[in-house]
């Protein structure tokens, strides 16, 4: 499934060759290539699957986004997995916390 994938990012002109150079490439340096952050390994995507479960429970719906890339990135676990988890539980995540959130700051 992984090469797959790979395959399909190569065909629409995401490569390691046309990344190299980029905006990207400048403020992460070398470590936006490595393989734990794109493909799916064991050990990688149990770290991208704690990650995406745990900041897609936090109640900052517009920036779990935002604190899951850079997270997994320093823990090296799958930003793919990381970032479905995170839109997936999303809706599941607003119908508890925006009314738990009214209520607490109605008491």
């Amino acid at each position: 499934m992984t090469f797959r994938f790979l395959r399909w990012l190569n065909r629409r002109g995401v490569s390691r060759s046309k990344l190299k150079g980029s905006l990207a490439h400048r403020w992460l340096g070398n470590g936006i290539f490595t393989k734990d952050l794109w493909a799916f390994r064991r050990e990688s995507v149990a770290r991208g699957w704690l990650i995406g479960s745990l900041i897609g429970a936090t109640p900052l719906l517009g920036l779990q986004l935002l604190m899951g890339l850079p997270v997994g990135f320093y823990f090296r676990g799958n930003l793919l997995v990381i970032n479905a988890l995170i839109l997936a539980t999303n809706p599941v995540t607003a119908v508890f916390f925006y009314p738990f959130a009214f209520m607490v700051g109605c008491w």
